[in-house]
């Protein structure tokens, strides 16, 4: 009874081992790029959208549909959406982090510490992190023909990072959402 009880202790540490090492390279990618927090401030949801319904099975089930449907189009369709949806997954990636980046830059330069917000920051960064796992995992899926990805989740906490960093600085003039 205690050998089968240690071989699922064993994996189940080994996983969440693996899982905290995952989360925490997502988390901590250096960004490359100089932090300006006033063009963060431009970025917006607005432009993933469109990756919202790119992968739902509207448009194949509109494809099916039509007379003359042969498989190989669902795939090429499939194949298509795949890699626009990666496309546009990696910019909102890089687009959060940089939001977060410009967040932590407007933070050390400030005069008074905000452990409230650093928390906050944290919790999105890791929230979004394993939301990234999961929408990678949920593509490889799709790829084959099994189930959608739902980026709603993701795009959300975006969002919610650009209105912390329009908080944090008040004098620059944002066009609302």
């Amino acid at each position: 009874m205690d050998v089968p009880f240690s071989m699922v202790f064993s994996i189940c540490l080994a996983f969440g081992v693996c899982l905290a090492i995952c989360v925490g390279r997502l988390i901590v990618r250096d960004t490359g790029f100089r932090v300006d927090p006033e063009r963060a401030l431009q970025l917006s949801s607005e432009r993933y959208r469109p990756m919202l319904r790119l992968l739902s099975d509207e448009d194949l089930n509109f494809l099916r549909a039509q007379p003359g449907f042969q498989p190989y189009m669902a795939a090429k369709l499939r194949a298509q959406r795949y890699q626009i949806f990666k496309a546009y997954l990696h910019s909102l990636d890089r687009d959060f982090r940089f939001l977060c980046a410009a967040i932590k830059t407007l933070m050390v330069q400030s005069h008074c510490d905000r452990p409230d917000l650093a928390r906050t920051l944290c919790r999105y960064e890791v929230s979004f992190a394993l939301g990234m796992m999961s929408a990678q995992f949920k593509m490889a899926l799709y790829r084959v023909g099994l189930g959608t990805v739902d980026a709603a989740r993701l795009v959300s906490l975006f969002d919610v990072t650009r209105r912390q960093l329009r908080d944090l600085v008040p004098s620059v003039a944002i066009p609302s959402l």
